[in-house]
């Protein structure tokens, strides 16, 4: 990959993180997907294909478990982190450890975001299922009360 294209990829990389951030999960970040970085997630970090880059991008960027397991491979406190994308590679070194030093102070945040997803998710699942039956979820009072 010539360096123009890593420099374009880490780009790529830093606007889908960024995105992630600010507008959480969604069909929305598709155009922040583009080819580029995809070809160098599959090719050069470990992931597979999932046969297409809209199959990559359903995997991973929809459900805020699926986003855990992606950040995961970027993690290096996590089983998942990959050697082959850094370092094993030698080519690709220069980005991967862009592109790691990128995420790396944003993973608690990240993670946080995706846990707050899946709940947000699960929660109206189960406010959907409850109308069905005909009940109502009333959320449980929490420690932080004012007392009232």
């Amino acid at each position: 990959m010539p360096a123009k294209e890593k420099e374009q990829a880490n780009r790529q990389w830093q606007q889908l993180i960024k995105a992630i951030e600010k507008e959480g999960l969604g069909e929305h970040l598709l155009t922040r997907f583009p080819a580029t970085l995809y070809h160098h997630l599959m090719q050069h970090c470990g992931f597979i294909a999932h046969y297409n880059r809209r199959g990559f991008f359903d995997t991973y960027f929809l459900r805020g478990c699926d986003l855990r397991i992606f950040l995961q491979h970027f993690d290096p406190q996590h089983s998942y982190f990959s050697m082959q994308c850094y370092g094993g590679y030698a080519d690709y070194k220069d980005l991967a450890e862009a592109m790691l030093e990128f995420v790396k102070p944003r993973l608690p945040t990240l993670y946080q975001q995706a846990d707050g997803a899946d709940r947000a998710r699960e929660l109206s699942l189960a406010q959907l299922l409850a109308q069905k039956h005909g009940h109502v979820l009333v959320p449980l009072p929490t420690e932080a009360s004012d007392g009232c």
